[in-house]
């Protein structure tokens, strides 16, 4: 195991040149990135897909101005068509809206309404929800609300195999542009969106992963959502910056935890809540409670990478966790201390806003 960073040529803070400097560089482009069950994305892979995305939004979206913005809403599970989403966008100069996958009936139809978004991804299984609510949306065209299985297709159909060079758009995207937005939960009336441009994804990969001694051979685990702020600047942004990897599962599973941790490669955990008294649940009940036989074939178990969490809610996993850091104080960090060191404009890293 290498703890030694990789060397990236400098380059621009954008998503979409960070993603471009590790798709060329040696020592990442072949290596794999992104995991979902049988699925392997490399960081080239990971371009290309991105790639092919940013065409297709393009293509959907057409000409774009203040009155039709380039915005592309998403409503998904975690899977790799949501990290090419989320990079398409960055390529596209496009702003990517992460709704919330619990929103129902006239709170999902607003927020989805308060985006503006002109093209809506959403989950096969979650199709049934927009379809209550397809007469309430005033920005989205029938023929832009598009099922993940329906991306899949399109992409191959209207931008061609992922396989086939193509060249980036030719758009102009600044750090300072907005790459996507995450809603607050929405407690009181509905979800603000908090807009997070290029500059800012890139800034939370490089604090969060110098401040937790993050190196090229730590795989991260996305089972919290990739539409939240949690999963995105504190698992995948410090895992990208650093060439790691990530191993993705569509939601929260505790029986699913110690299995894909161990077939991903798993050694640093992102959470937000309690999610942790769910995984010891499992475990005990896996193995019949038995100490021994749980720390024979978890905690000591060879294939057990786990070497630190970032979130909130109990101590440790288990013995075979050395380190957990608390989420909220390392957000602090990163406000108080990281970003300022690159963020020189006169506007705020965060910004509540009011989009529609």
């Amino acid at each position: 195991m290498s703890q030694t960073p990789i060397s990236f040529p400098p380059a621009e803070l954008t998503l979409r040149e960070q993603i471009r400097v590790r798709a060329e560089h040696p020592e990442t482009a072949d290596k794999v990135f992104l995991m979902h069950d049988e699925r392997r994305w490399s960081y080239r892979r990971f371009r290309d897909e991105a790639t092919r995305v940013a065409h297709f939004v393009l293509g959907r979206l057409g000409a774009s101005d203040e009155k039709r913005p380039p915005h592309v809403a998403m409503l998904l599970e975690n899977h790799l068509e949501l990290v090419a989403s989320l990079g398409g966008c960055g390529f596209a100069g496009a702003t990517l809206f992460g709704i919330n996958t619990g929103l129902r009936g006239e709170v999902l139809a607003g927020v989805v309404n308060h985006s503006r978004a002109r093209l809506l991804v959403v989950d096969d299984k979650l199709l049934p929800e927009v379809e209550r609510v397809r007469a309430e949306l005033r920005t989205v065209a029938s023929e832009n609300i598009v099922t993940l299985s329906e991306l899949r297709r399109c992409l191959d159909t209207e931008v061609g195999p992922a396989e086939a060079a193509r060249p980036y758009p030719d758009v102009v995207v600044k750090p300072e542009t907005n790459l996507m937005v995450i809603y607050t939960s929405g407690t009181t009336g509905l979800p603000k969106g908090i807009i997070n441009n290029h500059f800012k994804l890139c800034a939370t990969g490089v604090g969060v992963s110098m401040n937790t001694g993050m190196h090229r051979d730590d795989i991260g685990y996305a089972c919290m959502p990739l539409f939240h702020s949690n999963s995105l600047f504190v698992g995948l942004m410090p895992c990208f910056w650093v060439g790691g990897g990530m191993g993705l599962r569509e939601r929260f599973s505790g029986s699913r935890f110690v299995p894909d941790c161990f077939d991903y490669g798993v050694s640093m955990w992102n959470y937000v809540g309690e999610p942790v008294h769910y995984v010891l649940a499992a475990i005990e009940k896996e193995h019949g409670g038995d100490p021994e036989r749980i720390r024979r074939e978890a905690t000591e178990n060879p294939r057990n990478r786990l070497r630190f969490t970032i979130g909130n809610g109990r101590s440790h996993v288990d013995d075979g966790i050395q380190d957990e850091r608390d989420a909220q104080s390392l957000m602090r960090v990163l406000h108080e201390e990281v970003i300022p060191l690159f963020f020189d404009r006169d506007d705020p890293p965060n910004a509540a806003v009011e989009i529609a």
